[in-house]
């Protein structure tokens, strides 16, 4: 068991004093690679803080093994994928959350609607836990103006006047000493704005041999792709197929590319030429995503494939 992992099942949450901090996010003005978090505070009845605190504590009591965080790697409901709190963005979080100023008291309604996310911030004897988790749809002003908030109450439902917002019972991401536990990684990837596990494996893919010799020139993939998370997860997903490996899949993909309505074309080479236009169907091809159906072959692209047994 890691020290952190430890510390963490160790921590005494019944005991900790609770701050809630709420998130809404953009990109930093000066470097554009850079997310902005803007964290507000606001007061938390007794009630609640009693409700933060068991959540987290049966969230921690669940993990039962760790894993290191890879571009592959998934949860379970009794895992958490650990990653480096050094590789993340989590510490501009961990920063905004140091002190409740009341310039940053949350007082007016419009600093809750919106909002991304929330850090649930535990206190104890010098340590600090937190909890971070991605606010449910109810939170935005969009789905907030096409419902009606009703209690039930003596026996009866009515209209909740108040504004009302849900917390959920679980979390996205704890964070203790110097390692962020990914407990959702879809929602840790997006509230982190966590991509170098998805950079580092299109550097990778970049260097294999058996890739980089399919083209005339890599770059303007590396262009297409850049920095953008859902090319870097096709891309992934690709290096994982490993169809470009198998020179028969290869042959067949340039001898049907015309009947597949490919937009891609081979040199003298027999090199697929790689132009701005042509990207996206070259990864669509090397996916396997482009099907031709059985009636008039029609031509169809899909998310996934499947192999029927």
């Amino acid at each position: 068991m890691s020290d952190d992992l430890k510390s963490l099942k160790e921590f005494d949450f019944d005991s900790a004093n609770v701050h809630l901090w709420v998130f809404k996010t953009g990109v930093d003005a000066n470097n554009k690679q850079l997310p902005r978090y803007t964290g507000r505070w606001v007061e938390t009845g007794q009630y609640l803080d009693d409700g933060l605190s068991e959540v987290a504590q049966t969230v921690v009591e669940d993990v039962t093994e760790i894993t290191p965080y890879n571009i592959l790697a998934q949860n379970n409901e009794g895992s958490a994928l650990t990653i480096p709190f050094e590789e993340t963005h989590v510490g501009l979080i961990v920063d905004a959350c140091y002190e409740q100023d009341d310039k940053r008291r949350i007082d007016k309604v419009k600093h809750l609607t919106n909002a991304v996310f929330y850090v649930a911030k535990f206190v104890r004897n010098g340590g600090v836990v937190y909890g971070i988790k991605r606010t449910p749809p109810e939170w935005k002003n969009v789905k907030r103006r096409n419902v009606i908030s009703v209690n039930f109450r003596d026996e009866e439902l009515e209209v909740e006047e108040a504004d009302t917002f849900s917390i959920q019972k679980t979390f996205d991401v704890l964070v203790c000493g110097s390692t962020v536990f990914a407990l959702h990684k879809n929602n840790c990837e997006s509230i982190l704005n966590y991509k170098q596990a998805h950079l580092d494996n299109f550097d990778q893919l970049n260097q294999d041999s058996d890739f980089v010799d399919l083209f005339d020139d890599v770059e303007p993939i590396k262009k297409y792709v850049g920095r953008d998370k859902i090319q870097l997860r096709r891309a992934a997903a690709i290096q994982e197929k490993g169809y470009y490996r198998n020179s028969d899949f290869i042959k067949s993909l340039i001898a049907n590319k015309d009947r597949l309505k490919l937009n891609i074309s081979v040199d003298g080479n027999n090199r697929i030429v790689v132009t701005e236009d042509a990207c996206r169907d070259i990864f669509q091809a090397l996916l396997d995503h482009r099907l031709i159906s059985h009636f008039q072959e029609n031509v169809y692209d899909v998310q996934h494939t499947v192999d029927v047994p």
